[in-house]
């Protein structure tokens, strides 16, 4: 487990203003990124962040002092802050109740893409004449704004 080190350098808050749930974003190469996740990628520039979750261990979502900041896994973070409930569950899911495997990009959603495609699909052969008059209307709408 990951614990506080009292003797750590003071956080550094963030110049932005945080959003709802504490953390400050900032526009990047024209993307709306999360300042703390910008901030460990420029210190630590040969990790790969992209299915890591950066972890504040001072407990302030609003700093980005490198020092704080560590890249670990969606389970080591599970077990970092003791989730209970649903989202204990879903962090635990391989498999989604229809058997498909949930491994991957698959696995950052908290639905199966595979059962989600069948469903979307299914959805458009149910209603395809209503679909298909809906595309007759906004083709008519379009030729009459021209």
């Amino acid at each position: 487990m990951l614990l506080y080190n009292e003797y750590m350098s003071k956080c550094i808050h963030c110049k932005s203003k945080p959003d709802i749930r504490g953390y400050g974003r900032v526009w990047h190469n024209g993307k709306l990124v999360y300042e703390h996740r910008l901030v460990f990628q420029r210190e630590n520039f040969g990790i790969d962040i992209a299915s890591k979750i950066i972890h504040h261990t001072c407990k302030n979502s609003w700093c980005i002092n490198p020092q704080h900041l560590i890249a670990i896994t969606r389970k080591e973070h599970s077990a970092e802050h003791d989730l209970s409930g649903w989202a204990l569950i879903h962090s635990q899911k391989t498999i989604c109740k229809y058997g498909h495997p949930l491994d991957g990009r698959n696995k950052k959603q908290r639905f199966c893409l595979v059962c989600k495609r069948k469903s979307a699909n299914a959805y458009v052969k149910r209603n395809r004449d209503k679909m298909n008059s809906y595309k007759r209307k906004w083709r008519g709408l379009k030729k009459l704004i021209k």
